[in-house]
């Protein structure tokens, strides 16, 4: 162990270079770089005036002492790539010490034994990255830290802010992983800064003790990952819009949430319960500055166990469940909004509340812009909370209050919405919505007077309203959004009229937007649903409710149209669940994603125009028909869908992909129409009590197989296959859709062999062998060439000598019309030796087993 002093200014500080290194304060240089083991020493001797050091890759010490110059400056310079590896403690002057650092820079505080100190005299280390990590090894703050733009990190061993209470200033203070480590805050006062500001994610091996300290967080959005400790003084105190997110089973002793200082909405999300004893949620100055206490999953209940709450106002609350002594009455307050799904908290009954502004200008929602009568005279505080119903209708249309024509509602923040009304108005309004996404929690009632304009951002409904179906009347109007979201377990939404989505891309972000059915159920009553995409892909409950002519017609194009690839727990009902694709597309590919969703819950898709790419996506992904009639592109199978109606492959001009669609269904009679088109791959027929009958030539490249039911192909066509095949022990039936008309059935090569197949008015062709075997179960049921029934035949008798090969030539030669074995073998020609050979013609002796011909004794061989 030495002692490692800078001299001669300026330099550059890694793992290797000695320029500025002295084994004497203000000595000469070229003494070796410090080790690990080496304390480094800047002091006053190290440059007259002000320096910059420089930090490499590696620069490694055991204690670090850094002073500045007896006039000026030393400015340590770090990189996005330079490290300091500290084995010790360390000390920097109050004055005289600047550290200017990028991202990337980190100091690693590696120290394996306690008794260690950082000091820094609150001397800001800027954007490094600050890290403890020294199994055994311990530190404690020798004063004030301040580190803002960059994570203070706890990775092993423990650290204390000491019993001096030092502050501690820093974008995140981070401790998650399974090390054993220990943390503990005494009364010092954390102030962190970044949208991460504590993450006790994995709190494994984990010892916290919060003292008395009190930690505020000031960002807009953070996230608070508390890891299931008990905190003392928590506040969030940005007073801007945003969301405070709090995960892990946390216990509070104090917990405060500031208000928004402007009319806006503070969301605080909660991922779990919490214990709190007292929750301080700050109220606004008015009702527009509003905090929503929320479940971060819509429908999922937290709790919140509270002691003492204090006075609340202008708070919405959803999924909240009050408890504690706070809540030995429920929680009452002033102007609550009633979100939905909550429970020991009291809200006022909804109410109406109409438009109504001064001289009827233009306005934001949450202006001076609502009256409690029609025509009315305005106040703030009577802004619409989530239960009250909100009209605009024809009172002060030109004079007075009111919204006069042509003036414009502006939704600027994403506000809780009850029922909107909008039926009585006539007079012509402009309704603008930016990055807004307001929660609806009523029904919505809308007019062709009101035109959604076109905007730049994002707008998005939410319908919400748990455990309650909302009614949405569109009155014809084109409902104009970048996205529509429907999240109501237990809920849904009901249309009354034909409904058109427009959520094609606004101006910015310039994404195709997408109606998202995530919870509850979408009600057609008989309606069409117009929308450029539409996702139902979720485990929640969920129903489709087409009714008997209700259809959802999607005009996306060159995207994913429609997904249902998770079907888990989604209900479809409906006489016919119709999806159609609109568009006339050129170039692209629309996806339709269907899930596993079983017969039951399948939907019809149909394709009426375009000519790109129509993919058909997730494995064993349920169909009802498929119709592409209108359609000139390319049908594509990625995956094996299963299909349990009608396929007509209308106009389409090519079918690709490596996917096995399969052909299902338990009972019914249902068509494939292939247009000409081979299958390009496997395809499976498989129905108890089936049948699928072919309108024209099928043609599969790969192999044909049936499972269980009855397949008619088309009479006078020709039917290419690749190989032809029969699974399971269930009879099945291969015909033609015309009784005594034959259907061509072409395999080019190979041999096929069939069991448990009834076959009839089939022709078997294209120089392959095919064999029926009746001892393989099988049935000719008449008017069949080219099927072999029989074995291969020999004869050995002194008065005949010809070699049978089939039984055609066995009826030839002895004049009779052979059908089955039984037969064959009679009395009268006992003298014949019959045996059965193998598929290869060689005449090997086989026997003829007594299942197969009962009454018969198994003919050796000879």
């Amino acid at each position: 162990m030495a002692d490692r002093y800078w001299v001669g200014g300026a330099g550059t500080w890694n793992a290797t270079t000695t320029t500025n290194w002295s084994a004497t304060s203000g000595g000469a240089g070229g003494a070796s770089a410090p080790t690990s083991t080496d304390n480094v020493i800047f002091n006053s001797l190290s440059n007259a005036t002000a320096y910059a050091v420089t930090v490499g890759t590696n620069a490694n010490a055991q204690d670090i002492t850094i002073a500045g110059p007896a006039v000026g400056n030393v400015t340590i310079t770090m990189g996005a790539t330079a490290v300091i590896n500290c084995s010790g403690s360390w000390t920097s002057a109050a004055t005289g010490v600047v550290f200017t650092t990028t991202s990337g820079a980190a100091i690693n505080f590696l120290a394996t034994t306690t008794g260690k100190t950082i000091t820094t005299n609150n001397v800001t280390l800027g954007a490094m990255a600050v890290t403890l990590n020294g199994a055994g090894g311990g530190w404690t703050l020798g004063s004030a830290f301040t580190h803002i733009t960059n994570a203070f990190t706890v990775t092993a061993g423990s650290f204390s802010t000491s019993v001096s209470n030092y502050a501690l200033t820093t974008a995140g203070l981070i401790s998650s992983n399974s090390n054993v480590r220990s943390i503990s805050l005494n009364a010092s006062a954390l102030t962190l800064t970044s949208a991460t500001p504590l993450t006790f994610t994995t709190a494994t091996n984990l010892t916290f003790s919060a003292g008395t300290s009190a930690i505020t967080c000031n960002i807009a959005s953070p996230t608070f990952a508390g890891g299931a400790q008990t905190f003392y003084n928590v506040t969030f105190s940005s007073t801007a819009a945003g969301t405070t997110s709090i995960t892990g089973i946390n216990t509070f002793n104090v917990l405060t949430q500031a208000a928004t200082a402007a009319a806006g909405l503070r969301l605080f999300s909660l991922a779990a319960n919490q214990t709190i004893s007292t929750l301080t949620l700050s109220s606004g100055a008015s009702a527009v500055t509003r905090t929503l206490v929320q479940s971060n999953t819509l429908g999922t209940q937290r709790t919140l166990t509270v002691a003492t709450l204090t006075a609340i106002s202008d708070v919405d609350f959803r999924d909240i469940v009050a408890a504690g002594a706070s809540a030995a009455s429920p929680w009452t307050g002033t102007r609550l909004g009633n979100c939905k799904n909550n429970s020991n908290i009291t809200f006022g009954a909804g109410v109406d509340k109409y438009w109504s502004t001064v001289n009827g200008a233009s306005a934001d929602w949450a202006g001076t812009s609502w009256a409690t009568s029609s025509g009315g005279v305005p106040a703030l505080n009577n802004f619409p909370l989530a239960q009250d119903t909100c009209i605009i209708d024809d009172s002060g249309a030109t004079t007075g209050n009111g919204l006069r024509t042509g003036n414009t509602v502006t939704i600027g923040t994403s506000w809780n919405m009850g029922t909107l009304n909008f039926s009585g108005r006539t007079v012509a309004f402009n309704w603008t919505q930016g990055n807004s996404d307001p929660f609806l929690y009523g029904d919505v009632t809308l007019t062709t007077a009101m035109t959604m304009t076109t905007v730049t951002g994002s707008p998005t409904w939410t319908f919400a309203n748990q455990g309650t179906v909302q009614t949405l009347n569109s009155a014809g109007l084109t409902i104009r959004l970048s996205q529509l979201n429907l999240n109501s377990p237990g809920g849904g939404v009901s249309l009354t009229t034909n409904t058109t989505l427009d959520l094609s891309p606004i101006v910015a972000p310039n994404v195709t937007g997408t109606f998202t059915v995530a919870a509850g159920t979408l009600t057609l009553n008989n309606n069409t649903l117009t929308s450029v995409i539409l996702n139902c892909s979720a485990s929640t409950a969920r129903t489709l409710a087409f009714g008997s002519t209700g259809k959802i017609v999607l005009t996306g194009s060159a995207v994913s149209v429609w997904s249902t690839s998770t079907a888990t727990n989604l209900t479809v009902t409906g006489t016919n669940p119709l999806i159609q694709l609109t568009t006339n597309a050129t170039t692209g590919s629309r996806g339709i994603t269907m899930g596993n969703a079983g017969e039951a819950n399948a939907i019809s898709v149909e394709i009426t125009a375009g000519s790109d790419a129509i993919g058909f996506g997730t494995t064993s992904g349920s169909y009802k028909n498929i119709s592409a009639v209108g359609f000139t592109g390319t049908l594509s199978f990625p995956n094996s869908i299963a299909i349990y109606g009608n396929f007509d492959a209308g106009g389409a001009t090519a079918m690709a992909g490596t996917g096995d669609p399969q052909f299902l269904g338990a009972s019914g009679t249902k068509t494939v129409r292939s247009n000409g088109l081979s299958f390009p791959d496997n395809i499976t027929f498989n129905g108890a009590g089936a049948t699928w009958t072919c309108l024209d030539a099928f043609s599969v490249i790969t192999t044909l197989t049936l499972t269980d039911c009855t397949l008619k192909l088309k009479a006078g066509t020709t039917n290419i296959v690749g190989a032809f095949a029969t699974s399971g022990t269930n009879q099945k039936f291969l015909q033609s859709d015309t009784p005594g008309s034959q259907a061509t059935l072409s395999q080019a090569t190979g041999t096929v062999s069939v069991s448990y197949l009834t076959i009839q008015d089939s022709a078997a062709t294209g120089g392959a062998t095919w064999l029926a075997y009746v001892g393989n179960l099988n049935i000719d049921a008449g008017n069949n060439t080219g099927w072999v029934f029989f074995n291969n035949v020999y004869t050995n008798t002194a008065t005949d000598s010809a070699t049978v090969t089939d039984l055609a030539n066995v009826g030839v030669t002895f004049n009779a019309a052979i059908s089955d074995l039984a037969t064959l073998l009679d009395s009268t020609s006992s003298a014949l030796l019959w045996n059965l050979i193998d598929d290869s013609q060689t005449p090997n002796w086989q026997n003829i087993d007594n299942d197969q011909l009962p009454g018969w004794q198994d003919i050796n061989t000879i």
